[in-house]
């Protein structure tokens, strides 16, 4: 990570290629709380980089306080697409089943095999 660290910090411009590498190395490999950090810098969030961010919460943050605002800002922002799958995860593997099955009854059907 040190490696492409230091070429994201050499780039004139980022886009969302760059920012994405950046939180879903960190996420994979960590530290998983530059994840977290970059992904609050990146200014134009897109489906790929909540995903990787809410798989760094659900692989070993294990934070279900900052998992529930993940969840409650995704819900907000204007995604085309909300990681329903990757909350299901991210709430499972915290513990609280009871979200997660929420979520998994209010999606609509018909569910696909990750569901």
């Amino acid at each position: 990570m040190e490696e492409a660290l230091n070429l994201f910090n050499s780039m004139p411009k980022r886009g969302n290629l760059s920012w994405n590498s950046m939180i879903s190395g960190f996420a994979q490999l960590g530290p998983l709380e530059l994840a977290r950090e970059y992904f609050e810098m990146m200014v134009q969030k897109n489906l790929v980089s909540w995903n990787s961010i809410i798989a760094s919460v659900c692989t070993g943050l294990v934070d279900m306080h900052l998992g529930m605002q993940i969840h409650q800002l995704v819900s907000k922002t204007v995604v085309l697409y909300v990681p329903k799958n990757s909350l299901i995860t991210m709430y499972s593997r915290c513990g609280a089943i009871t979200e997660s099955q929420t979520i998994f009854d209010e999606m609509k059907s018909p569910k696909d095999g990750i569901s």
